[in-house]
């Protein structure tokens, strides 16, 4: 009887901690996002001190998956793209249930970082795990516009435009997205890798 009543409070306190931790690390998370959300400073400054608190986020609750995929973000935006490459995988392992809605968004920022790497087979084989998950995305739900705008950018990263049209092309959306696919056409059409990455990369000024 002892016994289990020392067990229960065991696990009392660790479920207290867990619980104390989870919220240190949403509160840090939620910091990084007011920083962004504020934007005062440049480009580089606030990335900066987003990727604080975001790191802080992450460091107090290595399963907090928002402020991870915010974290690789960051660290992309300021160059960082070994950083990137090694949060973004951290996070794919210990993903291992394929439904996580940011799974996929991990694989992509892993395989935008190996561009930028200038590892082009390695970023493919990122990039095409993206694109799968988020096929099945949208074989549950035809209507999915996130799983199709980041499908489309994943096969243009991959150098696959013409698929990429040829993808959004085949789709038939309710009539309130059409609108949206329109535009995904038009974006897809003057795609240009290097470009595009280029431009979520912050400048010093």
């Amino acid at each position: 009887m002892k016994m289990s009543f020392v067990l229960c409070l065991i696990f009392l306190a660790t479920s207290c901690q867990s619980d104390i931790t989870e919220k240190q690390s949403l509160e840090a998370y939620k910091k990084g996002i007011e920083v962004l959300q504020q934007a005062r400073g440049n480009q580089k400054e606030v990335t900066d001190r987003a990727l604080v608190h975001f790191n802080n986020a992450v460091t107090i609750d290595p399963t907090n998956m928002e402020a991870a995929l915010w974290k690789s973000q960051m660290e992309f935006k300021l160059g960082k793209f070994e950083k990137a490459l090694l949060t973004a995988n951290s996070a794919i392992e210990k993903l291992e249930d394929e439904s996580h809605r940011l799974l996929p968004n991990f694989y992509m920022t892993a395989g935008m970082a190996e561009i930028m790497n200038g590892n082009q087979s390695l970023s493919h084989e990122y990039l095409q795990k993206a694109s799968e998950i988020y096929e099945q995305r949208i074989e549950k739900d035809r209507n999915d516009v996130d799983a199709i705008g980041n499908k489309s950018t994943a096969l243009c990263y991959m150098g696959k435009k013409n698929e990429a049209l040829a993808f959004l092309n085949s789709l038939s959306l309710s009539k309130e997205n059409q609108v949206l696919l329109e535009q995904l056409k038009a974006g897809v059409a003057e795609f240009e890798t290097g470009k595009a990455l280029k431009m979520l990369v912050v400048k010093e000024e």
